[in-house]
């Protein structure tokens, strides 16, 4: 079992400095495992992650749609920028 948190994971590629088709595509991969994890909440209850759980942070918004367009519907995926605009809602 993985610890918790945010993770960073190394992704090789070449030429892509705002959007990378690699990295869309070992996220979504890494999104459909975490759907299928189980934890214990802070009430004892222990219950499978849903997209709710899960949040994307990309550095730019070319990476964001393209993530938006790879991930199943439902999936929060946003800026950094998004994430400290606490009004706004994934």
């Amino acid at each position: 079992m993985r610890p918790t948190g945010i993770r960073f994971v190394s992704v090789e590629h070449d030429g892509c400095s705002q959007r990378s088709r690699e990295e869309a595509a070992l996220v979504r991969e890494l999104y459909r495992s975490l759907l299928q994890q189980r934890y214990v909440d802070r009430d004892a209850v222990e219950r499978g992650l849903s997209s709710d759980d899960v949040l994307i942070v990309a550095p730019y918004n070319m990476q964001v749609n393209l993530l938006k367009n790879t991930l199943p519907e439902g999936a929060r995926v946003g800026t950094v920028d998004n994430s400290r605009d606490r009004r706004r809602r994934w």
